[in-house]
């Protein structure tokens, strides 16, 4: 019986590998006759299978493969939101994710909390002025994550000062400051602010 049994599974196996493209069209035709049927039955069984998809959702979204695939659908949609012309591929991604030792341990470390949300691992832009691409994308936990994002928002909020010889200019933020110097955020809070670089003869200091 179980050599019958293997028997027809080989055949059929070798049956849709010789007629993939055949097959393929008669189910996509039996699916177009059947659309709304199978949309009836799928709305049915989420109903009713609510709580158990529901835990298979968090059981999903608590594995590391199930976090990257979650964070890879917020990168997409943060970046129609920001209006960012790319992204890193999925694969890319995923290879990197998956491989990355500082992802891994702050996974390890969300999982031996219980699952906590604020341990739980996110993906951040370096530069906030730049899309989720390679080299601008880093893992942190979702307190780090906010922790950083409210210490560039006191940056934005300070004011700032530019100084050329004995001329002296006030600024609202960082932001009026790089429009009158034609500049990045990024290139004051970063060359002007933190390095104490000079642009152009001007020099930059907080209020």
């Amino acid at each position: 019986m179980d050599k019958e049994k293997a028997r027809r599974s080989v055949c059929n196996k070798k049956y849709r590998e010789n007629h993939k493209e055949s097959l393929k069209e008669r189910f996509k035709d039996f699916y177009e006759k059947n659309k709304q049927k199978y949309k009836e039955y799928g709305k049915l069984y989420r109903e009713k299978n609510k709580n158990v998809i529901r835990k298979r959702e968090i059981c999903r979204s608590r594995s590391l493969k199930g976090r990257i695939s979650l964070m890879y659908k917020f990168m997409t949609e943060r970046t129609k939101q920001k209006g960012f012309n790319e992204i890193i591929a999925r694969n890319e991604f995923y290879n990197i994710a998956i491989n990355s030792l500082i992802l891994k341990k702050i996974y390890d470390n969300w999982s031996s909390n219980n699952f906590e949300l604020k341990y739980c691992p996110t993906v951040d832009r370096i530069d906030n002025n730049k899309g989720y691409v390679k080299e601008n994308i880093q893992f942190l936990s979702l307190s780090d994550n906010s922790k950083k994002g409210y210490r560039e928002t006191l940056h934005l909020k300070r004011k700032i000062i530019l100084i050329k010889d004995n001329i002296i200019q006030r600024f609202e933020s960082i932001s009026s400051a790089s429009r009158f110097l034609g500049k990045s955020f990024s290139f004051i809070k970063e060359n002007l602010i933190r390095k104490n670089e000079i642009y152009n003869g001007w020099s930059a200091k907080f209020e």
